[in-house]
């Protein structure tokens, strides 16, 4: 959050560009896995729920 205050206040990304771009996509890549992870879990969960186990 600090981060983005920075950023928006000196118009510059804290690191060079090309690296903050790896960043930002390595950091979205596993956001999206545990999203998909939770969903599964939760579908599983769901499931077994609704066979009366």
């Amino acid at each position: 959050m600090g981060t983005c205050v920075w950023e928006f206040s000196r118009e510059t990304t804290l690191w060079p560009e090309a690296f903050q771009v790896r960043f930002d996509f390595g950091h979205d890549q596993v956001f999206s896995y545990l999203l998909l992870s939770a969903g599964s879990a939760a579908a599983a969960l769901a499931r077994s729920n609704d066979e009366g186990r």
